[in-house]
């Protein structure tokens, strides 16, 4: 080989290496900057979704005060009270003596039978409203 041919192997080796590493410069900046176009769009996204998240939290947040506020006026109007509460018990001690009284009688079982219960049920209301009351307020 001659000094000619050597010169221009070595010029064709340098000139295709510098028209390789031009072509892989242009395709990293242009992939880079789609992919950094990608994760800009995914990112967008991603705070959208984030943005919606606390929409809906403060949603959550107002809909549980109010019904926290809905939750306490009900609990302050509620009527019933200790006083209710020792009537339901007087109701419920007639009833028992009704229904011992309607015992004597052959006729009055049904009679009996029903005095009981109401007086079962006045008895129960009146446990119920006592243990309401001693329930500490949150």
């Amino acid at each position: 080989m001659t000094t000619v041919q050597t010169l221009l192997l070595i010029e064709s080796a340098i000139l295709i290496s510098l028209i390789a590493w031009m072509g892989y410069q242009k395709a990293r900046r242009t992939w880079g900057l789609r992919l950094q176009s990608a994760e800009l769009a995914s990112a967008d996204k991603d705070c959208e979704i984030v943005s919606e998240l606390k929409r809906s939290l403060h949603q959550c947040r107002a809909n549980h005060q109010e019904l926290y506020k809905h939750c306490d006026a009900l609990e302050r109007d509620f009527i019933f009270g200790p006083r209710e509460e020792k009537t339901l018990l007087e109701i419920a001690e007639k009833l028992r003596l009704s229904a011992q009284t309607f015992s004597a009688f052959k006729t009055g079982k049904k009679l009996q039978c029903d005095c009981q219960a109401l007086s079962e049920k006045a008895h129960h209301m009146a446990m119920a409203l006592r243990a309401r009351e001693r329930r500490p307020s949150e």
